[in-house]
């Protein structure tokens, strides 16, 4: 029996723009769910300066879309439908 991995899918803006890895989430904002990283305890180690940063704050919107429940977008992400933006 073979053993299923999931590929945990890292968030292309923040890698282009502050070479970061940071894991892709489901966020929120007033305009609907959207794809995106927040911001991480590790990124804290790398940029002690960034004190306006706080852990768990949204940090990239990489989907182009907007999805108007939490589990749409957890769908999108799951399947890789969706459509990356180029900046962020």
């Amino acid at each position: 029996m073979s053993e299923q991995t999931k590929t945990i899918e890292i968030s292309a803006l923040t890698m282009q723009w502050l070479h970061v890895e940071t894991p892709l989430a489901v966020c929120k904002s007033a305009a609907g769910y959207y794809l995106g990283a927040v911001v991480a305890e590790e990124m804290m180690k790398k940029y002690p300066d960034g004190d306006y940063l706080g852990v768990g704050e949204p940090l990239s919107r990489d989907s182009q879309e907007y999805w108007g429940t939490e589990q749409e977008a957890m769908d999108a992400l799951a399947s890789g439908n969706w459509i990356q933006r180029p900046t962020p």
